[in-house]
């Protein structure tokens, strides 16, 4: 039991103040940061990041797809798109399927079913680029 305590207490870290309505506690399993709401952050940092997309990741039970590779192909077809910077936001859900949501500074995107998920990228990204070209983000 007290190897499973220290486990535990290993895993739980203290979650960065990232704005008052995204303050929450996280755990942390291997290298991704689990939020009680994704959406929050992702929103706040792509409105401080105009030329990137946040991805707010809601992580179903049932998810055999690891997050480095959720997290690789994500990244790959918006690089393909011209947005090279691309960060990611993670909470645990309820439901068995996973779903992703694109934020940028101007819009949000989906949710969009795990399975589904690479379809409107270049779309977004074009979208994105045609902001950025246009100032209007």
């Amino acid at each position: 039991m007290r190897h499973l305590n220290t486990l535990v207490c290993a895993g739980l870290i203290a979650a960065a103040s990232i704005g008052s309505a995204a303050r929450s506690s996280a755990l942390a399993v291997g290298e991704a940061v689990f939020l009680d709401d994704a959406d929050v952050p992702a929103g706040q940092w792509a409105n401080a990041n105009p030329a990137s997309v946040a991805v707010s990741v809601h992580v179903g039970k049932r998810t055999p797809v690891a997050r480095s590779t959720i997290e690789y192909w994500i990244r790959r077809d918006f690089e393909e798109s011209g947005i090279g910077s691309v960060r990611f936001f993670y909470e645990r859900g309820g439901s068995l399927g996973s779903s992703l949501a694109y934020h940028t500074r101007n819009h949000t995107y989906g949710p969009y079913a795990l399975s589904e998920s690479r379809g409107p990228i270049s779309e977004i990204a074009k979208q994105l680029n045609f902001e950025i070209e246009k100032g209007l983000n």
